[in-house]
């Protein structure tokens, strides 16, 4: 009967806790495959309409920038009642509070539209001059609530041409394209998420803009500069391959902001288109005014 050495039933239950470990690395290898995988079905899913558009409502010069209201079912109470605890309707209005910020009530205050339009005239108050105004110093977006400054992007040799990458921790805006106010179309580049090189993640909600232009909410995009600031409105949320995008132009006035997307692949894009409704100058401003 042939006796094993001592070092070869030691080999044994290394080999054994070797095997272990590459299977167990092997499950783990296809659970992140299948989860990638997973996780781009959803996207594709999620976001089954690359296009989404949504009215512009211009104001008027007796009502301008009215509070927006969307459709909404009312429960009916009793004209009369002994018991004075909180109802549900009393709790969250829907009449006041749109659906999106019922999780919290107060944060409807901070982008109600009447407060972010305040102060704002609007484009038939204004003569604006199609070009001759300051490049973008500041951007905010109350409704995901983002506030960043801006930065000159520079021009770098790639391939045939040149490429213009998102700065870290702001809004990359282009030299040689229109400023905010003018005729044309002012770009506004940012970074979904940086997890490599740690360079923020400026835009990383602007993709629920998706969510609020197709439940009828309006978005606008405030962009300083200065001769003062002027209020943009969100009209379409358009996912694109990065291949497909270039520096189109506009006979408006409009402004549109880009990031990469989706998350962990980054081979497209979220382009948010938006138009300038309403003009808030500084008294520098080399414009003129002609409310009625």
């Amino acid at each position: 009967m042939a006796v094993e050495s001592s070092s070869t039933q030691q080999k044994r239950p290394a080999a054994s806790r070797l095997g272990i470990a590459f299977l167990a690395g092997g499950v783990l290898m296809l659970a992140l495959v299948g989860a990638f995988f997973g996780y781009q079905a959803y996207i594709d899913v999620r976001y089954d309409d690359l296009v989404i558009t949504a009215p512009l409502t211009l104001p008027t010069d007796q009502e301008l920038f009215a509070p927006f209201s969307t459709a909404v079912a009312i429960i009916d109470q009793p004209s009369s009642s002994t018991n004075d605890a909180p109802t549900l309707a009393s709790l969250y209005p829907g009449t006041e509070i749109t659906p999106q910020f019922w999780a919290n009530p107060f944060w409807a205050e901070d982008v109600d539209d009447a407060s972010i339009t305040a102060g704002f005239l609007p484009l038939s108050a204004v003569s604006l001059p199609a070009t001759g105004l300051g490049p973008a110093t500041f951007v905010r977006i109350p409704i995901i609530g983002l506030e960043i400054g801006t930065l000159e992007l520079r021009a770098l040799p790639f391939g045939d041409g040149l490429k213009y990458e998102a700065p870290p921790f702001e809004l990359g805006i282009i030299p040689s394209q229109p400023n905010p106010g003018e005729i044309g179309n002012t770009w506004l580049f940012g970074h979904l998420e940086s997890p490599v090189r740690g360079e923020g993640s400026v835009f990383r909600d602007l993709p629920k803009v998706y969510d609020f232009l197709r439940q009828g909410q309006r978005v606008y995009v405030i962009v300083d500069s200065a001769d003062g600031s002027f209020l943009y409105q969100a009209t379409e949320f358009r996912i694109m391959p990065k291949e497909d995008i270039y520096f189109w132009s506009s006979e408006g006035r409009t402004a549109t902001l880009v990031a990469s997307w989706p998350r962990f692949k980054y081979d497209e894009r979220v382009v948010v288109t938006t138009v300038l409704v309403g003009v808030k100058l500084k008294d520098s401003a080399d414009v003129s005014t002609s409310v009625s």
